[in-house]
């Protein structure tokens, strides 16, 4: 779906300034960014519940909330609605 595909292309380009390091410290339980411990601070959004034109407006609005990720799921009732096709 082409819409689907924008909006996946939006979110790599809103997110894609990001050239730092990001690790994982097993020992201590924490994610690393750029050296300093990390807290992931996520939101939903359903993409298919809001007009593509409204998709790059509610990505500034979450990064305006203070969050740094963005959880999102398929509903494949929406892209399947029927078996196979």
């Amino acid at each position: 779906m082409l819409s689907f595909t924008k909006f996946l292309a939006l979110l790599a380009c809103f997110y894609s300034t990001y050239a730092g390091t990001f690790t994982i410290d097993y020992t201590k339980h924490q994610f690393i960014k750029d050296g300093k411990p990390f807290r992931f601070i996520s939101g939903s959004i359903h993409y298919f519940r809001i007009h593509p034109d409204h998709w790059d407006d509610r990505l500034k609005r979450v990064r305006a909330l203070g969050l740094n990720a963005v959880e999102t799921y398929v509903p494949w009732n929406f892209h399947e609605p029927m078996p196979g096709r």
